[in-house]
């Protein structure tokens, strides 16, 4: 669906490309891009009614997690048929002294496509799905399956969510514990 260059001249710097991939992509469609009236939108680009997020990743990064959504969301617009959400992944390699980013990997991908088993639900508000660290550099084609059905893919959230929600009812529980240890021997 979207095809970029194998490379780009720029200048910028390396937290800045993600808002620059976001722009080459709008402009490659003619889409709307989001980031300057709303950064905070569904998608970073719109062409017509479909949401499209750029999620990028450098090569070279030791942690590379994308922040794909709050899973909250996810759940609220995903949950209407007639809203679509498509990927545009790019993984990328920056040659800062010759301002040159070569693109080493892309594809375009509808949520329903997105592997399970390479997201999770972190810690960020109320969670935030990511792409686990290394899959898109080291595992591309793993973190795409046949485009399953809007519930089955929600569904797939919903589990990783409950999964989170666990950790986290686990972590204040010990956290509760620990503190009223410790003002039992302070008191």
């Amino acid at each position: 669906m979207i095809k970029l260059e194998e490379q780009y001249e720029y200048s910028g710097t390396v937290k800045a490309i993600s808002e620059f991939f976001e722009k080459v992509v709008a402009e490659f469609l003619g889409g709307k891009w989001m980031g300057e009236e709303n950064p905070k939108s569904f998608g970073d680009v719109y062409l017509d009614d479909i949401a499209i997020d750029v999620k990028t990743s450098n090569i070279n990064a030791k942690m590379s997690m994308p922040n794909m959504s709050s899973q909250d969301v996810l759940f609220k617009k995903l949950k209407d048929k007639d809203n679509d959400l498509l990927y545009h992944f790019v993984v990328y390699d920056y040659d800062k002294e010759n301002g040159i980013v070569y693109i080493k990997n892309q594809r375009t991908a509808y949520f329903e496509e997105l592997n399970p088993e390479c997201l999770q639900v972190s810690a960020q508000g109320k969670g935030v799905l990511q792409i686990k660290n290394g899959w898109l550099k080291k595992r591309f084609e793993d973190c795409f399956v046949e485009k399953m059905n809007r519930t089955e893919a929600l569904v797939h959230l919903a589990k990783k969510t409950v999964v989170f929600c666990d950790k986290q009812l686990e972590q204040k529980t010990q956290i509760k514990k620990d503190m009223k240890y410790y003002l039992a021997k302070v008191s």
